[in-house]
């Protein structure tokens, strides 16, 4: 129940930093409609939840429940991949569309880059049951690798979005940084947290 309560708390925590953070740069300082709270702004904070989570069950220290932690964010990371294709339209992406609302290159390159990083997600979660598997250190090998691999594809996933926007410091709203420029910051964090473990 202690452990259960804790990883509550810690979701509770990186959720509402988020989703606090968002409403502040897009609804307090931008035009944003309120009436998009509730799917749209809550979808970029469930992605950097999800994110927050996953890279937090790589670099706790071993004693903390990591993997139930990871798990938890693969949970909100399935909320983020099916809320962005409810919102999957040029009225809310008109980056990823051309005029004829086909893909344009910049939402092939980012909707690939997240189908990547969520099925490399898929398989850390299938290595991490141990019925399923014989080699535990292999296991930790592979699990590892896709969690590489998952910040690597959600750096790509961020930089397709909104690398325009990252470098326009007097059009940030409040001077607030893009949400996918953190995001994507927060996942070298991670990766050089892992290469440094190493």
């Amino acid at each position: 129940m202690k452990t259960s309560l804790s990883i509550n708390k810690i979701f509770l925590i990186c959720f509402f930093v988020s989703l606090v953070y968002a409403v502040i740069r897009y609804h307090v300082y931008n035009d944003i409609s309120w009436l998009q709270l509730p799917l749209w702004t809550t979808n970029k904070a469930c992605g950097v939840t999800a994110l927050m989570l996953i890279g937090l069950s790589v670099s706790l220290p071993n004693h903390h429940p990591r993997r139930k932690i990871g798990l938890f964010g693969v949970y909100i990371a399935l909320l983020h991949v099916l809320l962005s294709l409810i919102l999957l339209k040029p009225a809310y992406y008109p980056k990823f569309f051309l005029i004829n609302e086909q893909f344009s290159l910049v939402g092939e390159l980012a909707i690939l880059a997240g189908i990547l990083s969520f099925a490399v997600l898929i398989i850390a979660v299938h290595k991490s049951y141990p019925k399923f598997n014989s080699a535990e250190n292999a296991n930790l090998a592979v699990i590892k690798q896709c969690n590489i691999a998952f910040l690597l594809f959600s750096i790509l996933h961020m930089i397709a979005m909104a690398t325009d926007s990252w470098f326009s410091i007097s059009n940030w709203p409040g001077y607030l940084p893009p949400i996918s420029m953190l995001s994507a910051l927060l996942c070298c964090y991670f990766l050089l947290y892992l290469r440094i473990k190493k």
